[in-house]
């Protein structure tokens, strides 16, 4: 009797450890269709230096509105993206501080990619452009992609630099007080990055106890082999 207890309480620790080992190594996937997504597709077209193909939606070979399509998805073609926007506005009253915004004129749409840049195929002859708004195209309205998120408030990653959203669009040349900080936006990037550090520590910590969860489950697995052979002999 006093073995087969002894056999059951190893049993039970084998059964506790297994489920420290699940619950403790879960991991989330990143959210695709974003305007920060957009702008750097947009971008990585431009250097990657892909080329101008009339109905064309695919990586390397896109027109103007395969360029959106190729990433987000929706709607295939220029107009029907502006129709089924979810906001909107007039280019000439000024471009809200928004990653991956499309651009439209009669004929053509771009992609806003923040600090007063956009990105076009352009055609056979440019490919895929990058320059400041107001060159080459006349833009008429800005708008906001159905078939992509946009940020209202929090951070964004885009092109390897942190933005902070505020009310629906990133904060350039002024401060806020985030978290008890009062910040610039150099201090904002500070503060992100320690948030991450706090997270990367805190991953690594699971990982650690995972993996001596694992150690002692072997321990205890060949504990409870020697046991079981004693019992059996």
């Amino acid at each position: 009797m006093q073995r087969i207890k002894k056999i059951t309480a190893i049993i039970l620790s084998v059964l506790t450890l297994s489920s420290v080992c699940v619950f403790g190594s879960s991991f989330s996937a990143g959210a695709k269709g974003t305007g920060a997504g957009l702008a750097e597709w947009a971008l990585n077209a431009y250097n990657s230096g892909w080329s101008y193909v009339y109905g064309g939606s695919t990586p390397g070979a896109v027109d103007c509105s395969g360029l959106i399509y190729s990433y987000a998805g929706g709607e295939r073609c220029g107009n029907p993206q502006l129709e089924t926007a979810t906001e909107t506005g007039s280019v000439s009253a000024g471009i809200p501080n928004v990653h991956g915004l499309g651009l439209w004129r009669p004929g053509h749409v771009g992609v806003y990619v923040g600090n007063g840049m956009e990105v076009d195929a352009r055609g056979d002859e440019y490919g895929v452009c990058y320059e400041a708004i107001g060159g080459y195209n006349n833009w008429t309205y800005w708008f906001k992609l159905a078939a992509v998120s946009y940020v209202t408030n929090g951070w964004e990653s885009f092109n390897g630099n942190y933005y902070y959203y505020e009310n629906g669009e990133y904060i350039v040349n002024t401060s806020r007080t985030i978290d008890g900080t009062r910040a610039d936006r150099a201090r904002l990037l500070q503060t992100l990055l320690q948030a991450v550090r706090r997270v990367q520590a805190h991953q690594v910590h699971q990982a650690l106890q995972v993996h001596q969860a694992a150690h002692h489950l072997q321990a205890t697995h060949r504990v409870f082999t020697r046991t079981v052979h004693r019992v059996l002999r």
